[in-house]
């Protein structure tokens, strides 16, 4: 029984069966983890070393929240209060829509990477005779440079999703054959956007982020 996959290539950026570091590097939506230098990404995840980062194929969609606090206060026998500004949310970033297809052995490694990075991305390095470091930020980087231009950002959540009627294929991993669905979908990726308190207070200058030039050494806030 055969079945068929209907992909809309509108968004596609690496075309299909193009190797996956050759045409992915320095273009398109990206993740890169802050701790390739130090990190563990071998075994499962050395086709993300390989590639430089987490790649998506499909332009996700992209929302970005901003938002500022404001206190308001109460004046007596007044038609409205006065708002005085306390400070802005931490930004947020929220993907929609990545899709990973598996049309060649390369791409199927590389999905499986994928895959295991969001699974990993959310621990720490707990347990006896471990750092207790916390889970790795990440530079993301789409429509630079004034889009996010290597934006420091931690990865909240990952809702991963697997359709039905998809073909599988067979891949030798580590010595063993893996069965992975041809396709599978990131439905939501949420992103906090996390500034070092050094950018704040030696960095930041808000006529540099009016004018763009800050836009181009990764700063969105």
């Amino acid at each position: 029984m055969s079945m068929t996959i209907t992909i809309d290539a509108s968004n596609l950026i690496r075309p299909f069966g193009a190797p996956v570091q050759d045409t992915l590097k320095n273009q398109g939506v990206r993740l890169i983890p802050f701790d390739f230098s130090y990190g563990n990404y071998t075994g499962l995840l050395d086709p993300i070393k390989k590639a430089g980062g987490i790649h998506f194929p499909y332009r996700p969609s992209i929302t970005e929240s901003n938002r500022a606090r404001y206190a308001i206060t109460e004046l007596t026998h007044t038609n409205e209060g006065s708002a005085v500004y306390g400070g802005k949310e931490t930004a947020r970033i929220n993907l929609g829509g990545g899709t990973w297809v598996a049309d060649t052995v390369e791409t199927g490694k590389y999905m499986m990477a994928v895959l295991h990075f969001f699974r990993s991305v959310t621990l720490m390095d707990y347990g006896n005779g471990h750092t207790g470091r916390p889970p790795t930020p990440c530079w993301f980087y789409a429509y630079e440079p004034y889009g996010y231009n290597g934006v420091p950002v931690l990865i909240e959540s990952a809702d991963i999703s697997f359709p039905q009627d998809v073909e599988y294929m067979d891949i030798q991993l580590g010595g063993e054959t893996l069965v992975l669905p041809r396709v599978f979908k990131i439905d939501s990726i949420s992103l906090i956007v996390q500034h070092s308190f050094r950018y704040w207070l030696e960095e930041f200058s808000l006529d540099d982020f009016r004018s763009g030039v800050l836009l181009k050494r990764g700063v969105m806030q």
